[in-house]
């Protein structure tokens, strides 16, 4: 008897681990400073507020749920810094089925006001190999119950990072 020829189904398990990977390949790609925008051109960063970095950590999510039972504490953080306009960042990373988009926030000065710099690349099956990382300037973060929103950008839509995490 003979069997017919299927691809096989990727075990969830490999499918995570390689999409993992690709998210902290995409994340140190965007920490070590590559930036240019999607039409080729290389974005100049807005200058950022003067103090020491607060590294706020990293949030993951899938979908309306934050992942790490720390996504509160780290948004706060970078609220406040935003708040006061001082040096904070943190990386907020997007789950889907298989692509993951990774949003590094950085509080910087845009026009002589407090900004939030997001740094936005997607990776997984179908992306280019060398994903093109968009900056965007966001001028307006807002705290709820449902997370940190991110809004009034330049070239994407508002998004929402949430708090809560599924327990």
């Amino acid at each position: 008897m003979t069997f017919p020829r299927y691809p096989m189904p990727i075990a969830p398990s490999r499918l995570l681990l390689g999409l993992l990977a690709m998210v902290l390949a995409s994340t140190l790609l965007v920490a070590c400073g590559g930036s240019s925008n999607s039409d080729g051109t290389t974005s100049t960063p807005s200058s950022t507020v003067s103090g020491p970095l607060q590294d706020c950590g990293r949030v993951t999510s899938r979908g309306d749920q934050a992942v790490e039972s720390t996504a509160l504490t780290s948004e706060n953080c970078l609220y406040q810094a935003f708040s006061q306009c001082k040096n904070g960042t943190l990386a907020f990373v997007q789950g889907g089925i298989d692509t993951a988009t990774v949003h590094t926030l950085k509080v910087a000065t845009s026009n002589g006001k407090c900004a939030v710099t997001d740094d936005v690349q997607v990776s997984g099956p179908g992306v280019v190999s060398t994903p093109q990382v968009e900056h965007d300037v966001c001028t307006t973060v807002t705290q709820s119950t449902n997370g940190l929103t991110i809004s009034d950008c330049d070239n994407e839509d508002n998004y929402t990072i949430p708090a809560q995490s599924a327990s």
